[in-house]
Order: C-alpha cells, then structure tokens, then sequence
C-alpha cells in the first residue's frame, strides 16, 4: 500500500505542478509517512549529503562548463564550416550538415539541450536561407540533439553509473555504436525526404577550402579525443577528463580561435553553477527517493509483477522499453535513470542482461523521451530560438520519435552495437 501511495503523491505533485525535484523529494518523505517508519526522517535527510559526495559525479559541473564555454570558444563555428565545406554541396547537405554538427557537439558537451541551443542559434537560419521548411527545420534539429547524450560524454551515463555501479569508461564506449546507429538512420530518411522534396544542392566547396576549414577545426577535433582517448587509454577518470576538457575549451578560446573573453569564462561558470544546482538537487533527491523504495522492497513488487507477466528476456525488454520511453515523456532522464533503474536492476541480473548493455537500453529510451510528443523537450528549445509556433510541430514529431524507436529496438536486441567497441577497448 505504501508503494501505491508514493506512485500516487509523485504523481499528484507533477500534476500540481511542482518543480520534479522537490516533487521526487516530497514523494520519499510521503513514502516514509505512509511506512509508519519515523526514525527514517533523520536517516532521508544524510542520504541528501551521502548522495552528493561521489568522486564521480564531479564530472557533471565540468562537463557542464565545459559545454557553456563551447558557445563562446569558436570551436562549434569551426567544426560547422568544415562540415558544410564538406557535405554542402549534397542533395539535402545542410541536414547532412546538421545531424554531422549533432555527432560534433555530442562528442564535446554531452548535453541535448545544450546541442538544441546551438543547433537553433547557428543552423536554422542556414536552413531557412536555403529553402527548408520551419517544421523540418525544428524537428531536424530537435532529432539531432538527442545524439548528444548518447554520444559519450554523456550526463545521463555518468548518472547511470554512479547510480549501479558500472564503469563510466564502458558506458563511454558503449555508447558510441548507439549514437553513431541512429545519426545513420537519420540519413538515411534525410536522404529519402531530399529525393521526395527535390531539395536543393549548396555550392560545392574547392579543395582549397576544404583544406582551410579542416585545418582550422583541428584544434576542436582535440577536445573529444583529449576526453575519449584519456578514459580509454586508462590515463584519466572520466572526472579528470572533464576537467582536461574545460581547461582545453578556454585554452583553444583564448589563444587559437581567439574569440573567448574573461567576461565570457565568468558568465558561463554563473550559469554553469546555476544548472549544476539543479541537476545536483536532482539527482540527490532522485537517490533520496530510490532509497526508500529501495527499503520498501520496491524492486521485489515490481520484478514480481513483470514476471507474473512475463519470463522470457525479451518480452521483458520490449516491456521495459514501453515504460521507460513513456516515463521519459514527462520525467528528465537523470531523475527517470536515478528513480526506476535500480528498481529494475535485480530483473535485469535475473534475465543475464548485461548491465552496461542495460544501462544503453535505460539511458536511450529516456533520451528519445525528450524528443517524444506531447512535451518534446529538445523540441521546444529549438522553438523557442527559432520562434517557431510549438503547436505546429507535435503531430509531425511522430515521425521522427518512431525513426529514434527503430534504432532504440536494434540497440535493445542486438546486444553487439552497444558491446562490440567494449570488449574490445575497455
């Protein structure tokens, strides 16, 4: 009965409006009320500072830093002129363009809303100027920016991690077969909308140019290797790379592109500071409330209720994919990660699923969420900038949610995509 009331009050506070981490919070102390356990008040209040004081989740302020001195460094307009020089001239070029920038700024910032924001800033007008339609436009860019939390860095995995216990360095990596898999499928339906709209062609770029924007795009090409090649050649913790790759931005800022100030270093550290808050509040109060669940037996309930509906592994993934993609509708990714993973975590031991590979299915299904109507997260960043009216973008969403639910479905049941760059770099 306590379950069924904290299911209730987490609800009833989301409805009401409540911002989701005092609503994650408010639920565990409704939880707490509703076991009848008063000494446990004390205990929920220490798994406030014990949540917060993992070595790992540094990494979260860094990258975020990291991912607001981008917009200010140069790196992200060097990385886009390459881009265009190389693939303007295609049918279809500037969304080729696009979907590349997404892999670009997923490999750099680890964060949807951030790419969102970029890509509305510097590809939209582009877009437009060339004849795309404001719809496309939109959701192009909102499909593209949930790459960037499954290209590694990613928050989401450092979350994950943290949470289960996994390598952050294995999750990196599994994560590059996933993200690379859906910015190709994404291509692929570029490519089919481009020979359907008879889109138009850029000019073709000359060698000359080429060469010019590449060796200008260079020193950003670092940042994603200074983070990936430091886990993986077991050089760096996936915290120390984020501080690798805040301590490059601002060099390659101030002294490459040139184009960094100290007043751009302080803004973003304020706003860096203020999201980090945020996320921090997040995720304590997320852990809050898995502890009580946890104390609950909350994961007996609910693993023995999805095998009073199901003992084969794959209808219990199929399962799994159903109610974290719609969880991931109206919950952010780390607080959907940090409340229901460990609740499923002793099936996902029971049915033999790799953790790692586990923790793919868990993080992209959530990601997709933030692209998935009636909210569509990274949709409405995009809107925003763009001032584009959101309503004319919901039913067309749909499209793209069930392209992203394609390439969610080859992650989940071939288990390779995810695993093969792992066994054999980790």
């Amino acid at each position: 009965m306590s379950l069924i009331i904290a299911l209730i009050a987490l609800i009833a506070f989301c409805l009401l409006g409540i911002p989701i981490p005092y609503a994650l919070g408010l639920t565990g102390l409704t939880h707490i009320t509703a076991m009848n356990e008063p000494r446990l008040f004390a205990m929920f209040t220490q798994r406030f500072f014990t949540g917060a004081d993992t070595f790992t989740l540094l990494a979260i302020p860094l990258f975020i830093l990291a991912g607001e001195l981008m917009a200010h460094s140069g790196i992200t307009e060097s990385l886009g002129n390459f881009a265009r020089n190389m693939v303007g001239h295609i049918k279809g070029g500037l969304a080729y363009c696009t979907i590349v920038m997404g892999i670009f700024l997923g490999a750099i910032l680890g964060s949807a809303n951030a790419s969102a924001a970029i890509l509305a800033t510097q590809m939209y007008p582009i877009l437009k100027e060339d004849g795309y339609d404001d719809v496309f436009s939109n959701l192009l860019i909102g499909a593209v920016a949930i790459v960037g939390p499954i290209i590694p860095p990613s928050l989401v995995f450092v979350v994950y991690g943290a949470t289960v216990g996994v390598s952050i360095g294995e999750l990196f990596i599994a994560g590059i077969g996933p993200g690379i898999l859906l910015a190709l499928i994404y291509s692929l339906f570029v490519w089919w909308q481009g020979r359907k709209n008879n889109w138009p062609t850029g000019k073709r770029a000359s060698g000359k140019e080429i060469a010019k924007s590449f060796i200008k795009a260079i020193p950003a090409f670092t940042v994603p290797v200074l983070i990936l090649g430091g886990i993986l050649g077991g050089v760096m913790t996936p915290t120390e790379s984020a501080g690798g790759a805040v301590a490059i931005t601002i060099f390659l800022g101030l002294f490459v592109y040139r184009k960094l100030k100290i007043k751009d270093i302080l803004s973003a550290s304020k706003r860096a500071a203020l999201v980090t808050g945020s996320v921090m509040l997040l995720t304590v109060c997320g852990m809050s409330l898995g502890w009580t669940l946890a104390l609950d037996q909350a994961p007996n309930t609910i693993g023995g209720f999805i095998m009073g509906l199901t003992s084969n592994k794959y209808v219990f993934l199929l399962l799994v994919n159903i109610i974290l993609l719609i969880i991931g509708t109206v919950m952010e990714p780390i607080a959907g990660i940090i409340v229901f993973v460990p609740v499923l975590l002793p099936l996902v031991n029971h049915f033999g699923i790799s953790p790692v590979h586990f923790g793919i299915i868990a993080s992209v299904n959530m990601i997709i969420g933030m692209l998935t109507p009636p909210v569509m997260e990274v949709v409405y960043v995009a809107s925003m900038i763009t001032k584009t009216p959101f309503g004319k973008l919901v039913n067309p969403a749909w499209v793209w949610t069930g392209i992203a639910f394609i390439a969610l479905l080859l992650v989940t049941y071939i288990p390779a995509i995810s695993l093969f760059l792992v066994k054999i770099l980790a």
